[in-house]
């Protein structure tokens, strides 16, 4: 049985003007307000990629986390959990085959999707990892430095969910505009999907 849907590319990049990021070692966790809508689509010049991958509407809001790992494919997201209000979701984003694997969540099952996903991330950060083809994850992964900021990182996600100006989000996110992305299809395994 497949549990998940498998899309070409990665997911809508995140807005790094809207996004914190906490250190822990080759890890690199980003916390962002998303606000994604089928007007932000247009603007990036993503809508006729998000239709080809089967979405041809969205209206969405919620917080984001993006895992990033440096390896030496280079420093790429490779998780993401996507804590939405409608469909909450997370990825997993592999590098070597350009591809993402989208993984719904049933809040009926878990609970929070916000408080799943952070407990998800301190916890089985190797295991998903590994899932998407990050190389050596068990080494990888200096829990030390995890658990140290895990704190920061838990405070920045509900700080983002409770008090993030959602007008200024996405004013921010249609602000990037189409004439900054690459819509070829080496988008998003470039300048896109690094930190």
């Amino acid at each position: 049985m497949q549990y998940y849907t498998r899309y070409e590319g990665i997911p809508v990049p995140p807005v790094k003007e809207n996004m914190e990021v906490f250190e822990a070692g080759a890890i690199s966790i980003g916390v962002e307000f998303r606000v994604l809508t089928d007007e932000l689509l247009e603007s990036l010049g993503l809508k006729e990629v998000a239709a080809a991958n089967g979405i041809n509407h969205i209206d969405e809001v919620g917080v984001s986390l993006h895992i990033f790992a440096r390896t030496s494919e280079g420093m790429f997201e490779r998780l993401r959990f996507d804590c939405f209000g409608g469909e909450p979701h997370y990825h997993y984003i592999s590098v070597p085959n350009k591809t993402q694997d989208g993984v719904l969540l049933d809040p009926n099952a878990i609970g929070d999707p916000l408080a799943w996903s952070l407990a998800t991330l301190a916890n089985r950060i190797v295991q998903m990892l590994a899932r998407a083809d990050v190389a050596d994850a068990a080494n990888l992964v200096d829990h030390a430095r995890l658990e140290a900021v895990m704190p920061q990182v838990i405070e920045a996600a509900y700080r983002a969910r409770f008090h993030a100006d959602q007008k200024n989000v996405a004013e921010a996110a249609m602000a990037v505009g189409e004439h900054e992305w690459d819509t070829s299809e080496n988008r998003s395994w470039t300048k896109h999907s690094q930190i």
